[in-house]
């Protein structure tokens, strides 16, 4: 199955096509397997309070993991969606609690501090960044600390 797009009738969007590379970052070094669980499908996972294990990632159907990595790329995460894909990972995810992701017009001064004056960013510019990529932002702060 190609990457650059996906037409999935399963995710509740018969007949259109989206571009899974919209969804995924260079830095993650993504190939067809999708062998570790890219941002976008961590977005959904951490939006409906699942963790999942690489072994439960890698037992879902290529389209399934591609649904889920779709859902993490849209403004809102359908948790209902993505709860009924994730429910059939073996082992099962792990309930943890759900993230709450900071709004278009939320910036996070941890994050303007972590850029620092040298790449500066303001709230006009963080409005007009996707969800994904706040959430990537701030997952990527949280996780360095």
């Amino acid at each position: 199955m190609n990457r650059e797009s996906f037409d999935e009738s399963r995710a509740g969007v018969s007949g259109r096509t989206f571009n899974l590379l919209k969804c995924e970052y260079a830095f993650e070094e993504l190939d067809d397997g999708l062998p570790r669980i890219p941002l976008a499908a961590q977005r959904s996972l951490d939006a409906t309070g699942r963790r999942l294990s690489v072994e439960g990632w890698r037992s879902l159907p290529a389209a399934d993991q591609k649904i889920v990595m779709l859902a993490g790329g849209a403004e809102s995460v359908d948790a209902q969606l993505v709860e009924s894909i994730v429910a059939r990972a073996k082992p099962p995810a792990a309930a943890c609690e759900k993230m709450v992701e900071p709004g278009r017009y939320d910036l996070p001064t941890s994050i303007t501090e972590a850029l620092g004056r040298a790449h500066p960013l303001d709230i006009d510019r963080w409005a007009t960044t996707t969800a994904l990529d706040r959430y990537v932002l701030v997952r990527l702060r949280t996780d360095g600390e």
